[in-house]
C-alpha cells in the first residue's frame, strides 16, 4: 500500500511465490522462488524498473550471474503486473506478459543455477498456463463479437501456451485444463461447431505429448468424423501407454 518513505532509512522489496496447491512436486505453501530488490528514493513503475534491470545486463553482458538474477527479478514483475492487467481486463498485455515471464524463469535457471531446475519448470508452467487462459479469454471474446478470425489466432495462441505449461511439468493441471477447453472451443455447438478442427487440435496435442489422455481424444474424434483406421491407431497408442 502507499507510504511516506522516511529520510536516511532504505526500503526493499522482497517477492516471494508459493505453490497454492498441493502438487506432485511440493505441498501447499512451499516457496518455489523469492527475490529481493532495493527500492530508489522515488519508486518507479515495474516497467521502469525492468528497464532498468535491462540496462545492467547490457552494461555488463559477460556476467552471467548478475544476467540470472535480472532475469529471476523480470520475470516475478512481469508475472505480478500480468495479474494487474489481467483482472484490469487488458487480456492481450497480459497473454505477453505471462509469456514473458515464462521464458525468463527458464533464461534464469539457464543462465546460472538461481532456481532448481525444478522451480523453474513449475514457475515457467504456471506463467504459461496464465498466458493460455488470456488468450482463451480473447478468442471467446472475439467470437462473441462476431470475428472468427481473430479468435481462431487467439486460441492458437492458447494452444501453444497450454502446451508449453505441459512441456515444463508433464501433468501440469492448469495446462491439461487449458487444452481441453481448447479442444471444446472447437468441437461445442455454441461456439466453433467444427468436428474436424477438434480432431486435429487432439492430434497434434497428442503426437507432441503422447500421453494415453490426448490418444484416447484424438481417436474418439476420428471415430466421429469418419476416420476409422487413425481412430484405431490412435486407441492402440492409447492402450500402449496406459
Amino acid at each position: 500500500k502507499p507510504f511516506e518513505p522516511e529520510p536516511g532509512l532504505e526500503y526493499f522489496v522482497e517477492l516471494s511465490f508459493k505453490q497454492k496447491r498441493d502438487t506432485l512436486w511440493a505441498n501447499a505453501g512451499h516457496e518455489i522462488g523469492w527475490d529481493q530488490f532495493k527500492l530508489p528514493d522515488a519508486t518507479p513503475a515495474p516497467d521502469a524498473l525492468i528497464a532498468v534491470l535491462d540496462q545492467a545486463m547490457a552494461a555488463r553482458p559477460g556476467d552471467g550471474g548478475l544476467k540470472a538474477r535480472c532475469l529471476h527479478t523480470r520475470a516475478f514483475l512481469n508475472l505480478s503486473m500480468g495479474g494487474t492487467d489481467y483482472f484490469g481486463g487488458d487480456l492481450a498485455s497480459a497473454a505477453d506478459r505471462y509469456t514473458a515471464s515464462a521464458r525468463d524463469f527458464q533464461s534464469a535457471y539457464t543462465a546460472q543455477l538461481t532456481l532448481s531446475e525444478n522451480d523453474a519448470d513449475l514457475l515457467s508452467a504456471q506463467a504459461y498456463a496464465y498466458a493460455g487462459w488470456s488468450h482463451y479469454n480473447l478468442a471467446d471474446a472475439a467470437l462473441k463479437e462476431g470475428d472468427k478470425e481473430a479468435a481462431l489466432a487467439q486460441l492458437a495462441a492458447a494452444e501453444r501456451s497450454f502446451s508449453d505449461a505441459l512441456g515444463r511439468v508433464p501433468h501440469d493441471q492448469e495446462g491439461i485444463r487449458g487444452l481441453n477447453y481448447v479442444g471444446d472451443f472447437h468441437v461445442n455447438p455454441q461456439m466453433l461447431d467444427d468436428m474436424e478442427a477438434g480432431r486435429e487440435f487432439f492430434g497434434r496435442i497428442a503426437r507432441r505429448h503422447d500421453s494415453a489422455l490426448w490418444w484416447n481424444n484424438h481417436a474418439f474424434f476420428c471415430r466421429e468424423t469418419g476416420m476409422y483406421d487413425d481412430s484405431y491407431a490412435a486407441y492402440e497408442r492409447c492402450i500402449a501407454l496406459e
